[in-house]
Formats: structure tokens, sequence, C-alpha cells
């Protein structure tokens, strides 16, 4: 079966929002924004244009950029350790040599948050998250007519295994309710529509700490 990369994030969102927070110390759930960039590709297997000659195609190859979105949770079972769950998605299609393209990430952590409380007055509180995960690469046929307008067809998915790492903090401004800027670097295996198999993104989020004391 397969599900557009705008239903996938919100499907599991509300699958995360469901678990029961008794099982942990504490429990948050947090949505934002942000940008995740890539380096084009140069290498001449990314050519797939016969109509255009190889040198256009590659000094016009495109770089990933433009809004993502990202949503998550995690769960702290003790002070400082726990597990989060987290997916970002870019939220419109790019263009890859002619093709719609969009791209998904889906990450598994271990988090610490390093600081305990007390010495921040709860106000601050540093998050460190090391995980697997997997990123996915929709690509889209893109046509348009007088009766349908324009319209986009999945034709083909690409996924990859990936290493992810961060570094963030909630800064709570009231009760649970917190901002959280944050910083993502991935290592995606075999990221061949792009440049380079690192991904940084930068973001910040807005979300919610339930069983906060």
């Amino acid at each position: 079966m397969k599900f557009s990369s705008r239903v996938i994030p919100i499907i599991l969102f509300l699958a995360l929002a469901s678990v029961p927070r008794a099982r942990a110390q504490s429990f948050s759930v947090y949505f934002g924004g942000g940008a995740a960039t890539d380096s084009a590709c140069t290498r001449a297997d990314c050519v797939n244009q016969p109509d255009v000659s190889v040198v256009d195609q590659l000094d016009n190859a495109p770089k990933m950029t433009g809004a993502f979105g990202k949503v998550g949770a995690d769960f702290l079972f003790t002070r400082h350790l726990g597990f989060a769950f987290q997916a970002d998605w870019k939220f419109s299609q790019g263009d890859y040599f002619g093709f719609g393209y969009r791209p998904i990430f889906f990450d598994v952590d271990a988090v610490y948050q390093p600081i305990p409380d007390e010495l921040t007055r709860g106000r601050i509180v540093p998050v460190i998250e090391a995980g697997v995960g997997a990123a996915r690469i929709d690509s889209y046929l893109t046509g348009s007519s007088a009766l349908t307008g324009t319209q986009s067809e999945l034709f083909a998915i690409s996924s990859h295994f990936l290493v992810h790492g961060a570094i963030g903090v909630k800064l709570y401004v009231k009760g649970g309710i917190f901002i959280k800027p944050q910083v993502d670097a991935r290592f995606v295996a075999n990221f061949g529509q792009f440049g380079s198999d690192f991904v940084p993104e930068y973001s910040v989020s807005l979300g919610y700490t339930f069983g906060r004391h």
C-alpha cells in the first residue's frame, strides 16, 4: 500500500501521541519546521535526460533545498535517559531534472538529557539524540490538462538506511510548553540522487511535556 508523504508523518504523530505516558517519567510531543540541505550530484550516473547534453545537466544539477516539516515525540524513563521517534518531510515537491521529488526522513533514537532540571530551574533542557532510521525519496511525474489542471503521479520510491544524530535544547516558556531549536545530522547510505551522503537540518519546534515535575 502506498501512502502520500503528507499522510505518513500525520499517522506517525497520532500513533506516538496515543502511547500511554504513564509508562515513562515524562513524555513530550513536538512539531515544527526548518530546512534540510544536500549538495547537487555532479556524477555522470545522475544524468537521466537523454534530450539534454550531459554538460548542461551536470551544470544545472539540483540541490536539496526548501522548507521541511518536523514531528516527533520522546519518552524519558529516568531523569536523563529515554528514546525518541521523529519524522521530517519536504513540504513541497522539488524539481529533479524535470521530475518532482519529495524526501522523507524517519529516525529512532536514544535520548540523553545531561543537565538536571534543578540546575536551570527547569527552563533550559539540552537534548542529545543518536540512532538510526530510513530516508525515502518519492518521485513524481507531473502533467496538466484543461480538464484536470496540474497533477502529480507517484511513480518511484527510493529507500535508504541512515544514521542520525541531533543536538537541541528545550526552552520551557510556561509549564510544559517548550520551544526546541535543533540541529540534525544524517548520514544516508548510498544517497545517489544528491552529491553527499551527509544531510544537515536546522529546525525550530513547538512542543509540550506531559508528566513534568
